[in-house]
C-alpha cells in the first residue's frame, strides 16, 4: 500500500474528546466525520482523514472527462 501524511501548520495539544454525529445539515459535506465540543466550549470539527486522502489523490473530474474523450 502506499505511504501518505497530512501536513498541518501546527499541533496545538492532545485532548480526549467524544464524537458526535453531524446533524443532517452537515452530513453531506465529504471529510467531515463528525464535530465534539471541548473544555473551553469551543466546537472542533473531526476530519475523516482517509476520506479526505481519497479526495485528494483521487482525478478531478475534469480529467476523468478529459481521458475518456481521448
Amino acid at each position: 500500500g502506499k505511504k501518505m501524511g497530512l501536513r498541518v501548520d501546527e499541533l496545538l495539544g492532545s485532548q480526549d474528546i467524544v464524537i458526535k454525529s453531524l446533524s443532517d445539515n452537515f452530513i453531506s459535506i465529504r471529510g467531515l466525520s463528525g464535530a465534539s465540543i471541548l473544555g473551553d466550549g469551543s466546537v472542533c470539527l473531526v476530519l475523516d482523514v482517509g476520506t479526505v486522502i481519497d479526495m485528494a489523490t483521487r482525478p478531478s473530474r475534469t480529467e476523468e472527462i478529459e481521458e475518456m474523450a481521448t
